[in-house]
């Protein structure tokens, strides 16, 4: 009802000025599930707004002082990607640097583009970011196009139905590819066709899946693709009613799910079940010099808040069941640390590949990084230039191409970078 309301008033002020940019507050994804608590599914407005704010308390982003977990907006900015919307961003330097690495930004005709980052008052408004985005804007942050080798899918029955347990495993598995610097997209119901040109395609926790996702999956297996499923992943169907067998196990020829993370072979493509996404029994905190223990949640309640982000214990092996086992490899290699995260983008109109990096580790400057890009482009590359709003100019890295990938260093950096590899015409 309340997407079916906001779509008659979309309707009636695109008639009335089809240059306008309408926008509703539905702000993003969190660790709360909003179709229960506020009658949000995003993708009911699908091609019904053009941008939303966030204004979402505890969700500034940072590294949290108190149990380390990386929060940040990411998840909502790729969400916008796949329903083709923007967010409103402003907010503290990381902030802005996520929004210019992560948002996207949507061309509204007769407006312009909607989604850039934006300063809370003239301080923001003036800052090195600030200006270092409106130099380069048009030139490398529109009409781009995001690379991701795989899909998280968010089914509604799953999400909406179990309250609050699936989003723990989903939030953590994003959590991993966030960290590890894995590109993906998160897809829902109205996405299912898209999932061949997916690399790998990833359920965490998805309980409720019907049988329609079955066989799609299924048929994406059997014709080279990597599905990777945890825990309890399709044990209901779309009614939530328990199945007699799980589908997905079946698939793998598994009698029960196994203890281990478990890859199997089926037609061309490959089966990979992670079994438990462990969650971290207590966060560290330092105050004042002093290490002390933080507990955090185990369950139980109806939230999941951003605080408690941690990346699982299990993650290391998580990140290597899904880089190893995607289908051909994933795009985008590289030695940043884990605190920091990366965005890859192409740009046909130019040739150019982008790719961003961002520093949660506010204040303390990274040595320099290799990266190990796939080429995305035929031809030979011309240059790799790296931007940053801590120099004027941006400067020339050194390259090789070997095996069909880009191989440069990002040189020391501080809050943001930007990579841009170009091509020969």
């Amino acid at each position: 009802a309340l997407a079916r309301h906001c779509a008659e008033l979309y309707d009636f002020l695109k008639s009335a000025n089809p240059k306008l940019a309408v926008g509703f507050n539905l702000k993003g994804i969190y660790g709360v599930n909003r179709i229960w608590r506020n009658a949000v599914y995003h993708p009911f407005f699908e091609g019904k707004i053009d941008f939303s704010p966030f204004d979402v308390g505890g969700m500034d982003a940072r590294l949290d002082s108190r149990t380390g977990a990386m929060v940040s907006e990411i998840r909502s900015y790729k969400m916008a990607r796949t329903l083709n919307f923007s967010y409103q961003e402003g907010g503290n330097a990381l902030e802005f640097a996520l929004c210019m690495a992560f948002n996207p930004q949507k061309y509204v005709p007769g407006y312009g583009y909607e989604g850039g980052p934006s300063g809370w008052g003239a301080a923001r408004a003036f800052s090195p970011e600030a200006e270092f985005f409106r130099e380069y804007n048009d030139r490398y942050y529109t009409e781009t196009e995001n690379v991701a080798d795989v899909a998280v899918v968010r089914t509604w029955p799953s999400m909406a139905y179990s309250v609050a347990a699936t989003l723990v495993p989903t939030i953590l598995i994003e959590q991993v590819l966030i960290q590890h610097k894995v590109p993906f997209d998160i897809l829902f119901d109205g996405q299912i066709d898209r999932i061949d040109r997916y690399r790998a395609v990833i359920l965490p926790g998805q309980e409720s899946l019907s049988q329609e996702w079955v066989d799609r999956l299924s048929a994406y297996v059997r014709g080279g693709g990597t599905l990777v499923f945890t825990g309890n992943t399709a044990d209901f169907n779309e009614r939530r009613e328990r199945r007699a067998a799980n589908p997905l196990l079946a698939l793998m020829g598994a009698p029960a799910r196994p203890a281990a993370i478990t890859v199997k072979t089926v037609g061309q493509g490959k089966v990979v079940c992670i079994p438990e996404v462990g969650r971290q029994a207590r966060g560290r905190a330092t105050a004042a010099g002093d290490e002390t223990e933080v507990e955090v949640a185990t369950g139980g309640r109806a939230d999941f808040p951003a605080s408690q982000w941690l990346l699982p214990p299990n993650h290391e092996e998580i990140h290597h069941a899904i880089a190893d086992n995607a289908r051909g490899g994933l795009s985008i290699a590289s030695a940043a640390p884990l605190n920091t995260v990366m965005e890859l983008l192409n740009r046909k109109k130019s040739s150019e590949t982008i790719v961003h990096f961002v520093n949660f580790e506010q204040g303390k400057r990274l040595d320099s990084f290799e990266v190990r890009l796939r080429k995305q482009f035929p031809g030979k590359v011309s240059s790799v230039k790296v931007f940053s709003p801590d120099s004027d100019e941006p400067i020339s890295a050194q390259f090789k191409e070997e095996a069909g990938r880009v191989v440069f260093q990002v040189p020391s950096m501080g809050l943001y970078s930007m990579a841009v590899v170009s091509h020969q015409p």
